[in-house]
């Protein structure tokens, strides 16, 4: 359950996770739509509050197109919240829950996702967790305005070796996750690892269903 947070009203809950619930909210001071990011930490283990915090100490210098910088982080006794301007977008698995399109409908949306990723990479970022769940659109617009959500798992690192992670091999996001992730085969992650997601991503986009 997401705690209440002072100056904020919950008009809408948009996601329950395991380490986190994201919901849409009223900032009471002015009236304005903000989106926020609350960490269960009754329930968080350390090193999930380490990535917590580590998002939105990364976004809050990051200046990138299409990369949403927070507003605020909230901390209280109950909980640690992130708050984001809200841009009225849905995620990009919602939009494929809702209708169905002839894949050639897609294609300046899968253009719009391979330039987002490479302005990410730009500014020697990589994002780890590319998936429908972390990509928001204008439902009416899917192409403008892309955005790449949940920066919890990148790094600043152009290489990295992975190695056996419990959270990165949840069932749900096995299907985006590049081999090297895993830390089951002797291969670095670096920048082509989100072309993996990128691809499953598309995959998805243009079948409806992921490649494996």
């Amino acid at each position: 359950m997401m705690s209440t947070l002072p100056g904020y009203r919950i008009i809408k809950h948009l996601h329950k996770g395991r380490r986190s619930n994201v919901s849409r909210a009223i900032r009471t001071q002015d009236d304005a739509q903000v989106i926020i990011k609350q960490l269960n930490a009754n329930q968080a283990t350390s090193e999930e509050i380490g990535l917590f915090q580590h998002e939105y100490d990364l976004l809050s210098t990051l200046d990138v197109p299409g990369v949403i910088r927070p507003l605020t982080q909230i901390h209280t006794e109950q909980s640690i919240a992130t708050v984001f301007a809200d841009s009225g977008g849905v995620s990009l698995r919602q939009l494929l829950n809702w209708e169905s399109r002839p894949w050639h409908h897609w294609l300046s949306l899968a253009v719009a996702l391979a330039e987002q990723v490479g302005r990410i990479h730009k500014a020697q970022i990589i994002h780890k967790q590319i998936s429908p769940d972390n990509i928001i659109v204008d439902p009416e617009h899917p192409s403008e305005g892309v955005q790449i959500i949940d920066f919890t798992q990148a790094t600043h690192l152009q290489r990295e070796q992975a190695t056996w992670n419990y959270n990165q091999l949840a069932e749900e996001t096995l299907p985006y996750i590049a081999p090297e992730q895993t830390g089951r085969i002797n291969r670095a992650i670096d920048y082509r690892t989100d072309f993996y997601g990128l691809g499953a991503t598309l995959y998805e986009l243009m079948t409806g269903r992921p490649p494996f």
